[in-house]
């Protein structure tokens, strides 16, 4: 199992991201952790992403229902983490 912490804050080279461009960074960073664990079935993925507003949340939901919903499925418990598992 892999943590990754999407908070702007806790990615390298987050703190220099303009604020206009943090959910596009997060996206990338979410993208290739899918990418880089994609051939290995069964493992799973905490993805940290906080409660705030929620729309880091809704933006990694959206794709993993309309992108990427025949590689990986997710779980929903606590509010601030999306548990994915590689299909």
């Amino acid at each position: 199992a892999i943590e990754v912490d999407l908070h702007i804050e806790a990615l390298p080279g987050g703190r220099s991201i303009p604020k206009g461009q943090h959910l596009d960074f997060q996206m990338e960073t979410f993208r290739k952790v899918i990418r880089e664990n994609a051939p290995h079935r069964g493992r799973t993925i905490t993805f940290i992403h906080g409660v705030g507003d929620g729309i880091l949340k809704a933006a990694i939901r959206k794709e993993l229902d309309e992108v990427l919903a025949l590689r990986c499925s997710y779980s929903v418990g606590d509010p601030a983490v999306t548990v994915v598992t590689i299909k």
